[in-house]
């Protein structure tokens, strides 16, 4: 299956679809280290009445970055597509192992952790939209099969539950 869907995009990726490459190359570049979710997090910080939903998301980025990639993507030490089969990359090769995929794990911790913090409605599905492009520009760029993604997707999930409970429990016990 992951080989049936990385054909499926590379046909995009070479047939001069100028304007979706340049779209999701935008979405990958963006998702580079976090550092857009870390920045959105910083800003939050700003203000005393969203710094919960900073804290919550900075700590979410602390541990999907820990469980995504300083323990599974050496653990696993999965090649990325492009190793594997031929393909046409249309950004820098990454250096590391692909599963999880980073990009997805860190944009699902701090979108989930954002989400499940604030109550603003149009800022959960702002940054629920958001972590999906940057998650999808990964297997539209063949820099990730899958199950990749769907496993960072899938970590970064935990990692925004885990982090508001654990904020949760210290407010509490404060």
């Amino acid at each position: 299956m992951d080989k049936a869907i990385i054909d499926f995009f590379q046909n995009f990726t070479t047939s001069n679809h100028f304007i979706l490459n340049n779209i999701f190359i935008f979405f990958t570049k963006i998702g580079n280290l976090g550092m857009i979710w870390i920045l959105i997090s910083l800003l939050f910080l700003i203000f005393k009445s969203t710094r919960k939903i900073g804290i919550v998301s900075l700590l979410s980025l602390f541990f999907s970055f820990i469980i995504s990639n300083l323990f599974l993507k050496h653990l696993i030490a999965r090649p990325r597509p492009f190793t594997t089969y031929d393909l046409k990359i249309l950004i820098p090769l990454p250096k590391d192992f692909s599963f999880p995929s980073g990009h997805a794990s860190a944009s699902f911790a701090s979108a989930f952790g954002i989400f499940l913090s604030s109550n603003k409605k149009s800022l959960k599905w702002v940054v629920i939209t958001l972590a999906s492009l940057i998650a999808f520009s990964r297997i539209y760029l063949s820099v990730h099969y899958f199950i990749d993604v769907i496993s960072g997707v899938g970590i970064g999930i935990f990692c925004g539950y885990l982090s508001i409970k654990i904020y949760e429990k210290i407010m509490k016990n404060k």
